[in-house]
């Protein structure tokens, strides 16, 4: 018998509209994910079992000031998206939120590119491992955009992976045990064309484990 996902949270990554394609009635985002509202429906499908079961669910968005390109250094690689107070920054219409959701606002400063979602607070200045641990999390349940950015770096950060960059842990207490949901998550593949390949070979290797969301679903009832 499959051990059960006890002590389990959902983390949405970046499901908002500046990372969603063109379809009928759905006007593009600014950096559009490839096949980014094929995840929705399978993101939609874990929030009611999570809110069935009365486990958190939370969101890790971007939520970047209203500057110039060249204020930016974020703007600078990606372009303006995700702006505050602006529809790209607003959940994409079709997921079915619930009430409870606790929403982490990362990439708030010019100056950071807030890719993970443990960079991010609440309105009220609350952090994602505080939240966590102030709920008896150890084990995260990843899903959303993009696989090659904020989904890779949140579950690298939540894993206690030292910064490529700076060599920066950010984690204060003991890392997290890490599912990511292969069929929730998808790449921009921007500017190489395999980052998302790249990326759940970097994820693979922190630790994580990859299910699909029956799998999940599995493990949860």
């Amino acid at each position: 018998m499959k051990e059960k996902l006890k002590n389990s949270a959902l983390v949405i990554v970046d499901e908002i509209n500046s990372f969603f394609p063109e379809r009928p009635g759905y006007p593009a985002g600014e950096l559009p994910v490839p096949g980014a509202h094929e995840i929705v429906p399978v993101t939609n499908k874990l929030i009611r079992l999570f809110e069935k079961l009365q486990r958190p669910i939370v969101a890790a968005n971007e939520d970047h000031e209203d500057v110039s390109v060249e204020e930016s250094e974020h703007f600078k690689k990606f372009g303006r998206h995700g702006i505050r107070g602006t529809r790209g920054a607003e959940f994409y219409p079709d997921l079915n939120l619930p009430k409870s959701l606790v929403v982490f606002y990362k990439g708030s400063k010019k100056e950071v590119h807030g890719y993970s979602g443990f960079e991010g607070y609440t309105k009220e200045g609350l952090s994602l491992e505080k939240f966590s641990r102030s709920k008896k999390v150890n084990t995260l349940v990843v899903v959303g955009l993009a696989i090659d950015y904020c989904v890779g770096n949140t579950v690298r950060d939540a894993l206690k992976v030292p910064r490529e960059e700076t060599g920066e842990v950010l984690l204060r207490g003991d890392k997290f045990n890490v599912i990511v949901v292969s069929d929730a998550i998808k790449a921009v593949n921007y500017p190489e064309l395999n980052r998302g390949e790249v990326w759940i070979g970097k994820m693979k290797a922190a630790g994580a484990i990859f299910m699909t969301s029956s799998e999940v679903i599995e493990r949860l009832v």
